[in-house]
């Protein structure tokens, strides 16, 4: 009965995915009519993603995990500084972000990237894109 499902942020591998493996988590979701906004995380993780894979490929994994289409992606477009994306690379770890080339209308590049020394989404923005995001599906 839910309104509007969020999934995200955090590590695809640790944090997301690991919710939808409970027995009816993921049934659920997908007999559910509500829209889905999933809000990627700032960085890769670390060895188990690739820095060449598309977002897509990314999408594609937890949205099989969800059992259906993601009806909004919330997506980083504010490039770190470098010393911390140099920073970031030592640990397998790249920044997930939003290019013109990316032409899935479902993306929401916002500007989320908050800190200058650690990923960090910042609330406020956050906050505004799952707004924007949420007013676009519920009618």
């Amino acid at each position: 009965s839910a309104d509007i499902f969020i999934v995200g942020p955090g590590n695809l591998y640790s944090s997301v995915l690991p919710n939808f493996l409970p027995t009816g988590i993921s049934e659920a979701m997908a007999q559910s009519t509500a829209p889905i906004v999933y809000v990627m995380n700032l960085l890769t993780d670390g060895r188990a993603m690739s820095q060449k894979e598309p977002l897509t490929h990314w999408v594609a994994i937890a949205e099989s995990y969800v059992g259906r289409s993601f009806s909004r992606i919330i997506v980083n477009r504010i490039k770190p500084p470098a010393a911390i994306s140099n920073a970031y690379r030592k640990e397998g770890k790249y920044p997930l972000l939003w290019t013109p080339a990316i032409k899935d209308k479902r993306f929401i590049p916002a500007d989320v990237w908050c800190e200058p020394t650690i990923a960090r989404h910042d609330p406020a923005a956050l906050t505004w894109a799952i707004t924007y995001a949420a007013t676009q599906l519920i009618k």
